[in-house]
């Protein structure tokens, strides 16, 4: 039978080494491919940002370069040779996660195109539920506590 000195012990281990941000944090790593490609395709088979807001159209004189080259033209993509989507990055800190691109026209297409790194609120919703994020997060947790007990 566990002492009552044993169970305060447990707990201070839970409290000190395992919470919910802990787990998240793991399963935003292990969803960052999946999170990546969820930022690209609102971007380029939507056109909007991660408030759902359409982005701005593109000049009439880059749409006829974009026609020529076969690209579309009816949305704002944000894609022309692909560099700047494949230098998409994930980070995770403590209680956050930052989206981005290292790519050299990221920061001048953010302030252009306002909040393009981040999901929209159904691609949250698909996150968590169809891609098993949730409950990812809640196994993750569960097996942190289980390998704390006494």
């Amino acid at each position: 039978m566990d002492t009552i000195e044993q169970w305060v012990a447990t707990c201070e281990r839970i409290d000190a080494k395992t919470s919910v941000f802990e787990a998240i944090r793991e399963a935003l790593k292990e969803f960052r491919a999946q999170i990546l490609e969820l930022n690209k395709k609102q971007l380029e088979d939507k056109g909007i940002d991660s408030h759902n807001i359409k982005l701005p159209p593109y000049s009439e004189g880059y749409k006829k370069i974009r026609a020529a080259r076969g690209l579309p033209t009816g949305r704002t993509t944000l894609k022309f040779t692909g560099d700047f989507h494949n230098a998409f990055y994930q980070l995770v800190f403590d209680q956050m996660t930052e989206l981005g691109s290292r790519d050299l026209k990221a920061e001048s297409l953010e302030e252009r195109y306002g909040d393009i790194f981040g999901l929209t609120d159904d691609n949250l919703e698909k996150l968590f539920d169809e891609m098993g994020f949730r409950n990812r997060v809640g196994e993750i947790y569960n097996q942190k506590i289980k390998s704390l007990s006494i």
